[in-house]
């Protein structure tokens, strides 16, 4: 094994979601968990609840601060480390003067329905549809991936479908016949609206119970 492929990070681009978007997704969560009585599903825990807009795959850690420098520039950012930092100490970023930075009020986003995809007579994962302003984040995911492309090869491929991961179904349990019954009648009814402030890049480590997020980096939106 190389060096590089034994020291390579898995990393994303993540959406993290605001605290009331985040609030609706933990109890639409904590009301499928009691209906879950099996231990069918797999749930995302609340500190990992996201929009994935890149997935990067394995990516050498003296790669990442080109990685970072390619999505400051997608939103218009100039980079401001507090001090001079290593490939992995987490970087503040602020916003350039130029006047064309990407505001947070450019995606008005909701969280409209909980699905079943790949359908519900055969499910593998629950998540949240994301509605609202889906071109200018379809745009957004799509920049992200043309620029990093030209770092790291990008898997996503040219799909974006946006949505909040909240449970994967267990290897060996489907079908999951309780799982169409037992969604929220009123998330179609009542969709969240919320307004991300800005963007991540994430580590991801396999374990115990599912993946664990790292933030690396955090790229805020221009407020207003």
């Amino acid at each position: 094994m190389t060096r590089q492929s034994s020291t390579a990070l898995r990393l994303f681009v993540a959406m993290p979601l605001t605290q009331d978007a985040l609030a609706r997704a933990e109890a639409t969560i904590a009301a499928l968990r009691t209906a879950d009585t099996g231990g069918d599903i797999r749930w995302v825990r609340p500190e990992g609840l996201h929009i994935t807009l890149a997935f990067l795959g394995q990516v050498p850690p003296e790669a990442v601060p080109a990685v970072i420098d390619a999505l400051a520039e997608v939103i218009r950012h100039d980079r401001n480390p507090i001090s001079t930092p290593s490939p992995l100490d987490v970087y503040t970023l602020r916003f350039s003067p130029d006047g064309h930075s990407l505001r947070s009020r450019d995606l008005a986003l909701t969280l409209d329905a909980v699905e079943l995809f790949p359908s519900p007579q055969h499910p593998q994962v629950i998540w949240y549809r994301v509605g609202g302003s889906t071109a200018s984040l379809a745009r957004l995911a799509y920049a992200v991936r043309a620029s990093l492309s030209e770092i790291t090869p990008i898997p996503d491929g040219s799909s974006f479908r946006p949505h909040v991961t909240l449970g994967r179904v267990r290897s060996g349990k489907r079908p999951v016949p309780w799982l169409p019954e037992a969604l929220p009648e009123d998330d179609t009814r009542t969709p969240a609206s919320w307004t991300p402030d800005g963007i991540e890049l994430w580590r991801s480590e396999m374990g115990v119970g599912g993946s664990r997020y790292e933030p690396l980096a955090r790229l805020p939106f221009l407020e207003g």
